[in-house]
């Protein structure tokens, strides 16, 4: 009977230890291994809307036209890099986009149009070089391009007054920001570490764990989570 309780005890005292470690791990100990990530996202928007109502009993201002066009197109590339040295990453976006509006009414054959073209172009890059310790280098480069070019008419078939009008816009703006800044300490993402806590205690709860495992076999099971994540099918 003394033997069973004490095994009993033994269990519970042996759960309570591995919660312990795994819930007070010191989180600030993981390093994110030496990787590579590039990342290419591909948007395209398309989207239409036409319609055309026409009222017998009325017909001479009944009839209403409208058409509404717009298609987009936005790729995002990305890059990340995290090594004892380097810590940095690159965002690349381009961003083309057309849109078309028209709408007559038949009454005094009102017509009012537009299209237009716009273009934008973003380029920023975050690196930052470590020296001694902790002592780090960063210099941080932005560039953005933006482009638009519209136009619009309007029309009036009324034979007692007249009246059509067409207006241009065209705004073109490039502008650049550079820095360079100097600092201490390093910021290491620790959420797969978290991930790798959360999973070692659910096998733990499972009764699948032998034994507790020790911080090297933890570090490098949260590091191979890591890796994982940040493969590629293009990087192989």
């Amino acid at each position: 009977m003394k033997s069973g309780i004490c095994i009993i005890l033994g269990g519970v005292i042996f759960c309570l230890n591995l919660q312990a470690q795994f819930k007070d791990y010191d989180l600030s100990t993981y390093k994110l291994p030496d990787l590579k990530r590039h990342q290419l996202d591909l948007h395209l928007n398309l989207y239409g809307n036409y319609s055309n109502h026409w009222d017998h009993l009325t017909d001479t201002i009944g009839r209403r036209l409208y058409n509404n066009n717009y298609v987009g197109f936005n790729p995002v590339y990305s890059f990340y890099r995290n090594s004892d040295k380097y810590q940095g990453s690159l965002t690349s976006t381009f961003g083309l986009r057309f849109a078309s509006h028209t709408l007559k009414d038949s009454g005094d054959i009102i017509i009012d149009k537009e299209h237009g073209i716009s273009e934008n172009f973003n380029v920023q890059s975050e690196n930052r070089f470590y020296l001694k310790r902790k002592l780090f280098i960063e210099s941080n480069v932005q560039l953005v391009n933006l482009y638009s070019n519209s136009k619009s008419e309007y029309e009036t078939e009324n034979k007692l007054n007249p009246y059509k009008s067409e207006q241009k816009i065209s705004r073109h703006r490039v502008y650049s920001s550079a820095e360079i800044l100097i600092g201490t300490g390093r910021i290491e993402p620790v959420q797969d570490m978290r991930l790798a806590l959360y999973i070692l205690e659910e096998l733990q709860k499972a009764n699948r764990l032998k034994r507790i495992p020790t911080e090297v076999e933890i570090n490098e099971f949260a590091q191979l989570i890591s890796s994982l994540r940040n493969e590629r099918f293009f990087d192989n």
